[in-house]
């Protein structure tokens, strides 16, 4: 399980980043190329963020499959 720790770690590392982007090319509109900036940075942003959403869900269902494993041992 500590493999999804680190990867999740990772991805939230490069999340902060797009918030980051995100927020400069909202203070800075009207530069050259921020629109097509702007857009990169959102769509790696909803990348990352199913990406997080997937090891969340993949870690809830090892846990759950834990917790079985565990009661069948105690039966």
């Amino acid at each position: 399980m500590d493999i999804i720790k680190v990867a999740k770690n990772s991805l939230q590392a490069s999340l902060e980043k797009a918030v980051f982007e995100i927020n400069s090319c909202l203070s800075r509109p009207q530069e050259k190329g921020a629109l097509e900036d702007f857009n990169k940075a959102i769509h790696s942003y909803t990348m990352l963020s199913g990406q997080i959403g997937t090891l969340n869900k993949l870690q809830e269902q090892i846990e759950e499959q834990e917790v079985v494993q565990k009661d069948e041992k105690q039966d």
